[in-house]
């Protein structure tokens, strides 16, 4: 990383600011306070911009004066400093064909996306690097919620606030990567279920325009949570599968999840035990 001293002596253009570390979305907001400029763009700082994002999104925002923010599809990358991908890795990330379909599409970004809210339901795809939104914007829909500090999903939440509001673009090219490692805050995929419906079950009390969808924000925190008491199931990770379970709704049960809820509700020397045991015997049934 580049020192305070090396930022401000080899680009004295560059505002530089420090503040004590209250989590990432203090950080963003404050960010956002001190900005001048009408349009914010984020870059977390393990990841990189595209040396033509800058570029590419002015030439679509000036013919497209009522959109109030963009994103960029990305791509992922493991190795390496200097954001090579390769394989699998680079591929691209953030557009699976529902979420793009039927939109319009005009100088590498599509727009008016029907339904858009109703599909990140299903896929969340946008990063908060490569995203760009007006400034008044930003401050007007309160920024990243700071109550988020502790969930791993404040992305998601911010998403949707966003485009419950304002028109967005997002971007056919990928101009961001981001950097994947085992530091990475989002590598927890299980407090990741967790964050995200704690994040939908906020946004479905909090938010009048969420009433157009609280069966799909329902049966979204249903899948979610579902899939994070598997994840925990399989990783042996008893607490959390039974936050998770304490957190479904009566509708969301099976039989297989009342079974894990009970390995999760057993004193803490047993659960391995039972679960063992259970995988064994699941493991010699016949076919």
């Amino acid at each position: 990383l580049l020192s305070e001293f090396t930022i401000k002596s080899e680009f004295p253009v560059v505002r530089y600011f420090k503040t004590a570390n209250y989590g990432v979305q203090h950080a963003r907001n404050f960010g956002a306070s001190m900005a001048k400029s009408d349009w914010l763009t984020f870059c977390d700082s393990d990841d990189l911009l595209s040396s033509s994002y800058l570029e590419t999104a002015n030439s679509f925002l000036v013919k497209n004066p009522r959109i109030g923010l963009v994103f960029s599809n990305f791509q992922i990358f493991k190795n390496g400093e200097n954001g090579e991908c390769s394989g699998q890795e680079g591929e691209i990330q953030a557009q699976a064909e529902f979420l793009v379909s039927g939109a319009r599409y005009t100088g590498g970004y599509y727009f008016e996306i029907p339904d858009l809210v109703r599909r990140l339901l299903r896929f969340q795809g946008f990063m908060a690097s490569g995203t760009s939104i007006r400034r008044e914007a930003f401050l007007k829909i309160g920024g990243y919620n700071v109550e988020f500090r502790k969930i791993l999903s404040e992305d998601f939440d911010f998403v949707l606030r966003a485009l419950s509001r304002y028109e967005c673009g997002v971007s056919k090219s990928a101009l961001v990567k981001i950097r994947k490692h085992g530091s990475n805050q989002s590598g927890n995929a299980v407090r990741q279920k967790i964050g995200e419906c704690i994040v939908l079950d906020t946004f479905k009390k909090n938010e009048p325009f969420s009433t157009y969808y609280r069966y799909d924000i329902e049966q979204s925190i249903i899948h979610r949570l579902r899939a994070g008491i598997d994840l925990a199931y399989e990783s042996c990770e008893f607490d959390y599968l039974k936050t998770m379970t304490l957190l479904l709704p009566i509708k969301g049960f099976t039989p297989k999840i009342l079974v894990k809820r009970w390995i999760a509700g057993l004193p803490q020397n047993y659960r391995k035990r039972v679960y063992l045991m259970i995988e064994k015997a699941y493991e010699y049934k016949p076919k």
